[in-house]
């Protein structure tokens, strides 16, 4: 713990650690943006002729991709705690600790939003009153993965400021 908070000091006088909050930052806002434009939230997604739910045409519906990403963030995660536990190249370790931070926290949000897509689309098959519900368990999915990401970028920042 002595370790991560003496690297924690030491990249807080480094300005390029600010360059890590500033990429959460930007993610978080890409997901505000992303929300924004969002045919599924705003209303204009169109029909759902011939639509089968992903669910149906596969057991698992993350896959193989989000097994890789999450293995991948928490490699990240142990690689940087390595680096620091060595005493190597404490800024890099800083970068690779947050890039798997908001890896494992963020991807599977992804996976919910993808779920949350194909609700509205079977929704539609359905009544418009499940299309509403569905559209709104969408936006406040929307919300969190907004607040996920502004709120890393606040504790990475935060973490810089503190030491």
């Amino acid at each position: 713990m002595n370790m991560l908070l003496e690297t924690l000091t030491e990249v807080s006088s480094h300005p390029a650690a600010w360059l890590c909050v500033l990429a959460v930052a930007s993610v978080a806002i890409l997901s505000a943006i992303h929300c924004v434009m969002c045919p599924f939230v705003r209303g204009t997604e169109g029909s759902s002729d011939g639509f089968v739910p992903r669910y149906l045409d596969k057991p698992i519906i993350a896959g193989p991709v989000y097994f890789f990403v999450m293995l991948a963030g928490i490699i990240a995660m142990i690689a940087g705690l390595a680096m620091i536990a060595d005493g190597k190249a404490p800024l890099i370790a800083f970068f690779i600790i947050s890039a798997g931070i908001c890896v494992v926290q963020i991807a599977p949000l992804r996976v919910r939003l993808a779920e949350a897509y194909d609700r509205i689309m079977a929704a539609q098959m359905i009544s418009p009153d499940e299309v509403e519900i569905a559209r709104e368990r969408l936006r406040v999915m929307h919300y969190f993965n907004i607040a996920m990401s502004a709120g890393i970028a606040a504790v990475l920042a935060v973490a810089l400021l503190s030491f």
